[in-house]
């Protein structure tokens, strides 16, 4: 029964961490999809080809992955991708600048899009990666000559506010994992108070089982004995009739005798 809950509860997890995977994907396809395909078009409209081409690519990679959500199949795979999708497209917009050189902060959405799709303990080190790339970039500014549109300032006020959205992202999903954790917990005890009811109820039907048997045992007994009874009576009955009988017909044959007897003697 131990193991019977125990599978129940990983199962009640299982299910549980999947529906919310299932949420976290349906709202970035819901957002990202649409947002990225008006943006592919603002950047080629304002000549930043590179950048309008691979939205455009992205896009349509993530309508396949879109497929590949409505048909429940291959979701590890699919959130792989979007992440790396991610790493990729906020790379290159920290490179490039978008539009109105906005593209140093499209990058805060990383930490968003990482602790959802694989929580707090992985998504560390995707984060990890993603800021060391980013300083890489900076490094490779400062060292080989500028190429970023962006002021000193600017660089600092954004490691700044990736940290935060870092922070923030991560206390988030510390929280709602601990929020599940209890969730699942007070699930498994009203599972193993559930069971512990149905074993009860099972014990105690069959015990009443056991004590209709028995009554309906003493009652079958109890009109056997009735039956029994009613049989002797019966008999007791009957032999009473037959001995007034017997009795009855012994002092009519004494009369006769009586009589015959009278009758010879009257006769001589």
């Amino acid at each position: 029964m131990l193991n019977h809950n125990r599978d129940m509860g990983e199962e009640a997890k299982q299910t549980a961490c999947d529906q919310y995977q299932q949420q976290v994907l349906r709202l970035i396809f819901l957002i990202s999809i649409p947002t990225m395909a008006f943006f592919a078009g603002l950047n080629l409209w304002h000549d930043h080809l590179v950048l309008g081409v691979a939205e455009i690519l992205l896009d349509l990679c993530f309508l396949v992955c879109l497929l590949f959500f409505l048909q429940n199949t291959h979701l590890e795979l699919v959130r792989r991708f979007l992440l790396v999708s991610g790493f990729v497209i906020f790379t290159l917009l920290f490179i490039d600048g978008g539009i109105e050189d906005s593209g140093l902060y499209w990058g805060m959405i990383f930490p968003m899009l990482a602790y959802p799709l694989f929580g707090w303990s992985r998504a560390r080190r995707q984060m990890t990666v993603f800021a060391t790339t980013l300083a890489a970039v900076v490094l490779a500014h400062l060292v080989f000559g500028p190429f970023l549109p962006y002021a000193p300032i600017e660089l600092f006020m954004a490691a700044i506010m990736l940290l935060f959205f870092a922070a923030m992202a991560h206390i988030f999903e510390t929280h709602r994992a601990r929020e599940y954790a209890r969730l699942v917990e007070a699930r498994d005890q009203l599972q193993q108070a559930r069971d512990h009811l149905e074993h009860e109820v099972q014990r105690r039907t069959a015990s009443l089982e056991q004590t209709t048997v028995k009554l309906r045992e003493e009652i079958a007994a109890r009109e056997r004995m009735q039956q029994q009874l009613a049989q002797t009576q019966k008999l007791e009955a009957m032999g009473t009739i037959v001995g007034r009988l017997t009795h009855d017909f012994s002092n009519f044959l004494s009369a006769m005798m009586a009589n015959v007897y009278m009758l010879e003697k009257r006769h001589r």
